[in-house]
């Protein structure tokens, strides 16, 4: 049986087109083997270089302490600011507060993005938020499934890093004179005191979208 799990905040959420309710399971009712809390991004001024293989090329992760969790500002390879988001922690795991796009704020459903204990593979950390992109009248929807699903070892900065691995089941629905579905799966790996290190996620057989950590730096390189 899947269990559906959010942060501590409790957010209602809805699930696929038929608006079923699913049943909310705090993580505290669980047992846990060892805390995942070390492998998020720790709370500290720095910038994360991730390099990427599509066209947006390299993207710049400022992240900085808030008082009660982090606040990410990505930028793209042109140094231009493409997104902002406010991060919650909460005792159970790390909780999306706000989204703001270039387009508009997105509308956060739920929005549990990390546990902060391990977690059965059963378990599901649900990510759902909505936009509209005024330039093009276009509604948006992401519904991210998220399982943590152990450990594995990464080379990180050429070091082997013990890292704890998630899997990712996407659906991304966009609206604009009727309706497109698309269905994504993916990985993901955060080292212990780093962050996220890795990224990939599959958009069909021949196309694929990664993300990989290149540097922390103080301040965006020039």
């Amino acid at each position: 049986m899947v269990k559906y799990i959010q942060s501590d905040r409790r957010l209602p959420f809805l699930w696929g087109f038929n608006a079923l309710a699913i049943i909310l399971v705090a993580l505290r009712g669980c047992t846990y083997k060892e805390p995942l809390k070390p492998y998020y991004f720790p709370a500290s001024d720095k910038v994360y270089v991730y390099s990427s293989n599509d066209s947006v090329g390299k993207e710049y992760w400022h992240i900085t302490p808030t008082e009660k969790g982090i606040r990410t500002l990505v930028f793209n390879s042109e140094r231009e600011l493409t997104q902002t988001t406010d991060e919650k922690f909460y005792k159970n795991g790390v909780n999306l507060e706000s989204l703001q796009l270039t387009n508009g704020k997105a509308e956060v459903i739920s929005g549990f993005v990390f546990p902060f204990n391990e977690i059965s593979d059963k378990e599901v950390l649900l990510y759902h938020i909505k936009w509209r992109d005024n330039s093009t009248s276009t509604t948006y929807e992401l519904i991210r499934n998220r399982r943590f699903v152990g450990y594995k070892n990464m080379l990180v900065f050429q070091d082997s890093v013990l890292c704890a691995s998630f899997l990712l089941e996407e659906r991304i629905i966009s609206e604009q004179d009727g309706s497109v579905e698309m269905k994504t799966t993916g990985t993901e790996f955060y080292a212990k005191n780093i962050g996220l290190v890795y990224r990939k996620r599959r958009i069909t057989d021949e196309l694929h979208f990664e993300q990989k950590l290149l540097a922390i730096e103080e301040q965006i390189p020039d």
